[in-house]
This record gives structure tokens, sequence and C-alpha cells, in this order.
């Protein structure tokens, strides 16, 4: 059984779990089977955007993963007036696995920067797969949670080398922005105590 996703001028397109399996190869390497896959595949939803349409807003509750099919969503952070853009996901790529595991107010808003197609899984989608698939609820736990693994060991390693190049400054004087980077690297590292 395919998914039936909705294209713009009104082309209809199914995917396969070959096809899932071939645009998101991260996640759909960690299932073992394709019976897991195809549950997975009968729970997701599927959202299709405007280009230029807010799809979360900053402080919006947020409890859904969105996996981009095709098109592009623009990550962007306001502050003030002023507007900063984050990133983009493309794809083949996601965004909102931690408001799955744990809905919350959004930090950032999300907005379509092309026309986009995406699969949704809700966190109300997710506890229903759990409990019908538990194995397929599993190995999209373990893609997405080796996904953040991943980033974290990045953004750590990242963190600790742009300490090392500013070391000499920062322990001659602490800045409120070199106090934020040391916190931050301590936050990634798991490091709990004050800042020296």
């Amino acid at each position: 059984m395919a998914l039936m996703l909705s294209k713009p001028k009104w082309l209809i397109m199914e995917i396969t779990p070959a096809q899932f399996k071939q645009r998101f190869k991260s996640v759909a390497t960690r299932f073992s089977n394709a019976e897991d896959l195809q549950a997975l595949l009968q729970h997701l939803d599927v959202t299709q955007i405007a280009a230029g349409t807010r799809l979360i807003a900053r402080s919006d509750l947020c409890s859904t993963l969105y996996l981009v099919w095709d098109g592009s969503l623009s990550i962007s952070f306001k502050n003030g007036d002023a507007e900063m853009v984050l990133g983009n996901v493309g794809p083949g790529e996601w965004m909102g696995e931690v408001a799955l595991l744990d809905p919350a107010p959004a930090i950032t808003s999300v907005t379509a920067a092309l026309d986009t197609n995406l699969l949704a899984l809700s966190h109300e989608q997710f506890a229903t797969l759990r409990k019908a698939h538990p194995n397929a609820a599993s190995a999209l736990l373990h893609a997405l949670s080796t996904d953040m693994a991943e980033r974290l060991r990045t953004y750590a390693s990242r963190a600790r080398r742009e300490y090392r190049r500013d070391a000499p400054e920062v322990l001659v004087g602490h800045t409120e922005d070199k106090l934020g980077t040391i916190e931050l690297l301590r936050t990634l590292m798991g490091i709990a105590g004050e800042t020296p």
C-alpha cells in the first residue's frame, strides 16, 4: 500500500516504501522489515503548503514531526523587528523531532520557502503507532535519536574548537558573550556546575 501525495497542479503521486527509503535513507535504514516501514507510512499525513505560508509561528504549540518530501522550509528567529534565518530544511530532511516527543511552544518560526510537500506525524499519531506497531515506533525513535546525537556531537565539537581558539581571551576576562558560549558548551557536554 502506498501513501498518496498531492502534488502541485493536482498531480497525484504514490509514495511506496521503496521511494521513502530512497528519500529518507537515514530513517529507513533503521527499519528491519517492510511491514514496519509500511506501518509508519500509514500513520503519516500528507501536508502541502504554498511558498510563503507560515507553518509554525514562534510560541505556537508544536507536537509534530515534519519530513520534507520536496520543497523547502525556512527556519527563522525574530528579535524585535529583525528576523534572522537560521537555515533551511530540504528534501530528505526533517524537523520537529523534539516536539514529537515533548510537545512545547516553538522557539522559532517555520515558513515554506518553496511550494512544499510534507509528511507529518503528530504526537498523537506517534502514540497510536507505538501501541499498534511498537517495532515501527522504535525504529523511528532510533533514527531520530541517532540524528540528534550526531548533531549534538557536531555542535559540541564546533563549540570546543571555538573555545580553544578564543581560550586566552576567555581566561583573561569573561564577557557576557563568552560566558554564554561557555555555558552552551557545558550544557551540550552535560557538565553541571558554575562557570569558572
